[in-house]
């Protein structure tokens, strides 16, 4: 995944700078689960320790828009955690207090949600759902 990351960054006219690919690289060493830019963070720091967290989230970002990261909203000061993207279609289960958080294999978008975006002038790129509550462990 790493040439194909660093491949569109090149066809997008991005710069590949060692902290950007060693911070490309400590996200995919992660990414096997959900990890916050901090989780990142520390794994860079050790190799580059003059790396800032301001320039991890900036990354990170980028990895976003370009598709490669989905954002899952965070709670409290634990902020975002993300995930690779498209690997599998799904939606989240977040628990408010904790911050537990759980995969949903229901997408509830349709054709006829589709149609009216449609219709309104959009591409539909992509989507995400994220439905906040609170779990049981925390309800008890």
């Amino acid at each position: 995944m790493l040439q194909e990351i660093l491949g569109e960054l090149k066809r997008r006219g991005c710069r590949i700078t060692e902290q950007r690919q060693t911070i490309i690289e400590a996200v995919l060493a992660v990414a096997g689960s959900r990890f916050t830019a901090y989780d990142v963070w520390e794994r860079v720091k050790a190799i580059q320790p003059e790396l800032g967290l301001d320039t991890i989230y900036r990354n990170i970002k980028l990895l976003e828009e370009l598709g490669f990261l989905a954002s899952i909203g965070g709670v409290g000061k634990e902020g975002n955690r993300y995930e690779v993207a498209g690997r599998d279609h799904h939606h989240h289960l977040v628990c408010l207090r904790c911050g537990k958080t759980e995969c949903i294999d229901y997408c509830p978008i349709d054709d006829v949600l589709v149609n009216l975006v449609q219709e309104r002038g959009y591409d539909l790129v992509r989507h995400q759902l994220e439905l906040m509550g609170i779990c049981r462990t925390c309800r008890q």
